[in-house]
């Protein structure tokens, strides 16, 4: 059902890096921070309920809400998500050559042979998981796709194809199952009509691998005095931002971005503007 790519880059060689355990604990940061005002709402019904004869029991993690992260076979970043998710609501779906250790179930639910869009477009709803309220896309290739050992693109292209047209992936130039396909599909669908984010708040980490030689980019003013080239993360930036629009979200960019040799990742807050939980998440950020 699922096919399977042959995985080029060093992931051991990323995964023990200090940088990479720092964008981990800041996801994880801000995955706490929403989650804090509803555990904060779940330890008073607790207090609350003791104080009336009631038991309930004290919280110690999120039992409602989920997270997505593509993760190599030490499951870093899932550990890391261990004290916000319990194992059972984290989800990484994984279509490389890697094997996973035998105790990889006491992390998180790991879905061998299976791309992220495949996950989403299938194996998702089938299984009743989401939507998300923390995902990480911790690809090792560039925005539009390359999975070259070189890991670049020899140019790039605007995203029109992606925000006008949700068959993009079939049309001509367009690689599938890349990174911004991955995100169309994150931020487009869903098994009900609120899409597979989790309108109440949620976090984004986005890592993508640096154009080597990116060219000279597509301009997309007129050309002259202050017209200014949109890179592969200006790309992503309005992709993003267009996707949660038309969602009903507000897609939020926090300003922590963690460059590597590599690859780069940067933090975005999504939610539903009305949400508390968001907004709680807004003003403590």
């Amino acid at each position: 059902l699922f096919a399977s790519r042959v995985e080029r880059y060093p992931w051991k060689d990323k995964v023990a890096s200090p940088l990479k355990q720092e964008a981990n604990s800041r996801l994880a940061a801000l995955a706490q921070l929403l989650q804090t005002p509803t555990l904060r709402q779940a330890k008073d019904k607790a207090i609350e309920g003791k104080r009336g004869g009631r038991d309930y029991p004290q919280p110690q993690a999120s039992d409602d809400r989920w997270a997505l992260v593509l993760d190599a076979p030490t499951l870093s970043s899932a550990r890391a998500l261990g004290q916000v998710y319990r194992p059972n609501r984290i989800v990484v779906p994984n279509d490389g050559e890697s094997k996973f250790g035998s105790d990889a179930s006491k992390q998180a639910i790991v879905i061998p042979g299976c791309s992220f869009n495949a996950y989403l477009t299938s194996e998702a709803k089938k299984l009743g998981h989401g939507p998300f309220s923390c995902v990480f896309l911790d690809f090792t290739s560039c925005l539009k796709g390359s999975w070259r050992p070189s890991q670049e693109l020899e140019s790039l292209e605007d995203l029109e194809p992606a925000l006008g047209d949700q068959n993009a992936s079939h049309s001509s130039g367009w690689c599938a199952a890349s990174p911004a396909e991955d995100i169309f599909q994150l931020l487009s669908g869903g098994p009900q009509e609120e899409g597979w984010i989790d309108r109440r708040g949620a976090v984004l980490a986005v890592t993508l691998a640096h154009l080597r030689n990116p060219g000279k980019p597509r301009q997309r003013t007129s050309p002259g005095k202050g017209s200014q080239a949109l890179d592969q993360w200006d790309q992503l930036r309005l992709l993003i931002a267009t996707l949660s629009a038309r969602q009903g979200l507000s897609a939020i960019p926090v300003p922590w971005r963690i460059e590597q040799t590599s690859v780069a990742t940067e933090f975005w807050l999504l939610g539903d503007p009305k949400s508390s939980d968001f907004q709680g998440a807004l003003s403590s950020e």
